[in-house]
């Protein structure tokens, strides 16, 4: 029968795993390695926001989506900087703009039940969410079919929106690497509107743009950095405040367990940004260009006879908050300066669901706190409160697929550690939890750590009673934090070491005491 089919390769899996889940021992160096990261932003963790879905996040000035703004606010006050929001998108950079369409967006018939939708028509009340949430905006700006003009007066009407104040950047087209034009071509459309923009809206900085948002998988090169800049990208009019690139790790209905729950593949995939971050880092006229990745999902979805395909068990799920941790934080380790952590109506990567969402293929929806927000939270509060700490990050490499450890230094001493156990597990196995077992040795004069968990009570399919540092967020607190459980313990230090046993599919973080 089926079921005895599943138990039995449970059993075997869950016996292989136990089996090699040896101690791992840890030492790492108790002042910041020249291998680690810069002193990591503040605003590290940012939101991207898909155009066609903007309305349902923000609400607008008579109706604001109070719900996403608390979950905004919720990361910028456990890190203590603004939260930055990119807009924009495919459905962006074939959007329209018309001054005197009532509704925020109008899709065209043909483009009901999608996501990202093209060839919408924005009104002005879409410009009211701007408003409505916390922190600051990267506003994209329509490159691919629009005028010179008409590109121009979406700038315009967008930052009279926003204000001077709170545009951390204006981003000038989307994944130009699918325009069919070569990369001189690009560079001369981006200077020609960027100039154009620059003289109508005086009141923007010199150095306001963000370059790039090539998609995720392009080809390196032409797209990227060093041939791009080569080919004059950041000479005037156009001096790049920050570049972009986007990443999505897998696609729809891919294996949990050897993707996004493999340590490994993320590695592998975040190397082919490596030359790109040692070119910026190579000139001192480069390297205060801060690298981002700036439209950033767990995996990229499909559509099926004109229906949007999201496989949330794949990306809604505690599995992809676990991603979401190791993901984060080897990113930082790299150098990556920022990221933009996407956000679509009725995504499977989504952080939070904003409204009600009637999809075709899954029924109703109600708003929700998902998964990977809580994976959002732990790189926050890893990340901390004092943006004067200088905190840097550095990967501790442990030669695994399925752990990964991470070393937390403020002012150039070790304060906090990051244990992730990616090793996939459910609950309907009925087989015990395995664990991975660390010991790690600290510095002297610690005498204690205090950790928090990242955790779900069904492992890496959970969908619901997700908690960090035994809080959860949910849509019926309004996205305030609520009292779950009381996951935090301290364990004692002893002969300069520290033992803790982390279960599979759980993330902790261990902050020194003294």
């Amino acid at each position: 029968m089926p079921i005895r089919i599943v138990s039995s390769i449970a059993i075997t899996l869950s016996v292989f795993s136990l089996a090699r889940s040896a101690a791992i021992s840890l030492a790492p160096p108790t002042t910041a390695p020249d291998t680690a990261s810069g002193p990591i932003d503040h605003s590290y963790i940012g939101f991207g926001i898909e155009c066609a879905s903007f309305p349902d996040y923000s609400g607008n000035s008579s109706n604001p989506n109070t719900f996403s703004a608390q979950l905004i606010d919720n990361i910028s006050n456990k890190t203590g900087a603004p939260v930055f929001t990119r807009v924009g998108g495919t459905s962006l950079d074939n959007a329209h703009y018309d001054a005197s369409q009532t509704a925020a967006v109008v899709r065209p018939p043909d483009q009901e039940g999608l996501n990202v939708p093209i060839n919408i028509t924005l009104g002005p009340s879409w410009f009211e969410g701007f408003q409505t949430l916390p922190g600051k905006w990267i506003l994209n700006v329509p490159l691919q079919f629009l005028t010179v003009n008409e590109s121009v007066q979406f700038a315009q009407v967008g930052v009279e929106a926003i204000t001077p104040a709170n545009l951390q950047s204006l981003e000038i087209g989307n994944e130009p690497n699918f325009y069919n034009i070569t990369v001189p071509e690009y560079v001369d459309k981006f200077k020609t509107y960027a100039s154009f923009i620059s003289a109508a809206i005086p009141s923007i900085p010199d150095v306001i743009y963000q370059g790039l948002a090539i998609a995720s998988g392009a080809q390196f090169p032409p797209w990227d950095v060093p041939t791009l800049f080569n080919a004059g990208v950041d000479t005037n009019p156009s001096d790049l405040k920050s570049v972009s690139y986007h990443y999505y790790q897998t696609y729809y209905n891919n294996n949990i367990s050897t993707t996004l729950l493999n340590h490994t593949d993320t590695v592998s995939h975040l190397s082919v940004f490596e030359p790109s971050l040692a070119y910026l880092q190579s000139s001192p006229n480069t390297s205060t260009i801060p690298f981002v990745l700036g439209e950033i999902g767990s995996a990229l979805n499909g559509v099926v006879n004109g229906n949007q395909v999201n496989d949330f068990s794949l990306e809604g799920v505690l599995g992809s908050a676990i991603w979401t941790v190791d993901f984060l934080l080897y990113a930082a380790s790299i150098g990556v300066s920022r990221v933009s952590m996407q956000q679509i109506t009725g995504g499977g990567y989504d952080g939070w669901q904003p409204v009600e969402y009637n999809t075709a293929l899954y029924g109703l929806e109600q708003p929700a706190t998902l998964p990977p927000y809580y994976g959002y939270l732990f790189v926050a509060d890893f990340i901390g409160p004092d943006p004067s700490s200088d905190l840097k990050i550095s990967n501790i490499d442990l030669n695994s697929e399925q752990a990964s450890a991470y070393a937390g230094y403020e002012g150039g001493n070790l304060t906090k550690i990051a244990l992730v156990n990616t090793e996939y597990w459910l609950s309907d196995w009925g087989i015990p939890r395995p664990t991975q077992t660390f010991t790690i040795a600290v510095p002297e004069g610690v005498s204690s750590v205090v950790v928090d968990k990242l955790l779900g009570p069904d492992g890496a399919g959970s969908k619901n009673n997700i908690t960090w540092a035994g809080e959860s967020y949910g849509f019926e607190s309004g996205g305030k934090a609520v009292a779950a459980t009381d996951s935090s313990e301290t364990y004692p230090v002893v002969d300069g070491e520290v033992s803790v046993d982390v279960p599979a599919v759980e993330a902790w973080l261990l902050k020194l005491v003294s």
